[in-house]
C-alpha cells in the first residue's frame, strides 16, 4: 500500500501463484509402501537431456487403497490453494499422480502437464542440491532480453525453488518447468499429481458452458 499519492504501486497482473509450504507426513511410511517400478520418465527428442529422470509405471498411485492417506494430505493442500489463496467455487479433483525418482547425476526435460489445471509436487526426500525444481517463460523469448541490475520476481524469465523433504508445491499445470541435475549423493524422491475442477464451469447461460463430475 503506498503511503502517499505519489508513491508508485506494483500489481502483479495475471500472475501464476505458486504455493510453497511444508507439510506433516509420515515419510517413513511412505517408503515402507513404495513399489520400486521406476521408468525413464518424458518423450525423447534431439534436445533430451543425457541422464534422465525415472516416474512410476503406474500414474493412478494416489488412486489404490494404501494411499488413501497421502491422497488426503494433499487435497486438503490443494483445497487450501484454490479455495483460500485463488478464491475459486470449485473444488478440484485428482487426476493423475506419480512417484518421481531422481539418481545423482539425472534431471529431466522443460515441460508442463497438459490435460490438467493444478499439479502438486510433495518432495519426499530431497536435500540441498539433490535437484531443484525450475520454472521458465518461454512466453516472451522473442522479445528484447535485458541485463538487469538485480533480478527479481518482476524481471525474471525463470526462477528456482529448492524444496526440502516434506514440503509441497501447488503451481498452475501451464508452467513449464524442469528438475535439475542432482548433484548430491541421494536419490531424490517425490510424489507429482494433476488436478482438474468439477461441477459447473462457467454459467449455465453462456454458450462455453461445462459441467465436470
Amino acid at each position: 500500500m503506498r503511503k502517499n499519492e505519489e508513491d508508485a504501486v506494483i500489481y502483479p497482473l495475471f500472475s501464476s501463484p505458486v504455493y510453497l509450504r511444508k507439510i506433516k507426513v509420515d515419510l517413513e511410511k511412505v517408503f515402507l509402501l513404495m513399489n520400486n517400478d521406476f521408468v525413464k520418465s518424458g518423450d525423447k527428442t534431439t534436445a533430451s537431456v543425457s541422464n534422465i529422470t525415472k516416474a512410476s509405471s503406474d500414474k493412478l498411485v494416489l488412486n489404490k487403497s494404501k494411499w488413501k492417506f497421502l491422497k488426503k494430505i494433499i487435497d486438503n493442500e490443494v483445497n487450501l490453494y484454490t479455495s483460500n489463496i485463488l478464491k475459486f467455487k470449485n473444488k478440484f479433483k485428482l487426476t493423475t499422480s506419480w512417484f518421481t525418482k531422481s539418481e545423482p547425476g539425472e534431471e529431466s526435460n522443460f515441460h508442463n502437464h497438459q490435460n490438467s489445471m493444478l499439479s502438486a509436487v510433495l518432495y519426499l526426500r530431497s536435500e540441498k542440491n539433490s535437484g531443484s525444481i525450475t520454472f521458465h517463460n518461454f512466453l516472451d523469448q522473442s522479445l528484447f532480453f535485458l541485463k538487469a541490475k538485480e533480478w527479481t520476481i518482476y524481471n525474471s524469465r525463470a526462477w528456482t525453488f529448492e524444496p526440502l523433504s516434506g514440503e509441497i508445491l501447488i503451481f498452475p499445470s501451464y508452467l513449464f518447468h524442469k528438475v535439475c541435475r542432482n548433484e548430491s549423493k541421494i536419490t531424490r524422491y517425490s510424489l507429482a499429481c494433476n488436478y482438474m475442477p468439477i461441477g459447473d464451469i462457467l454459467d449455465k447461460t453462456t454458450d462455453n458452458y461445462l459441467y465436470i463430475k
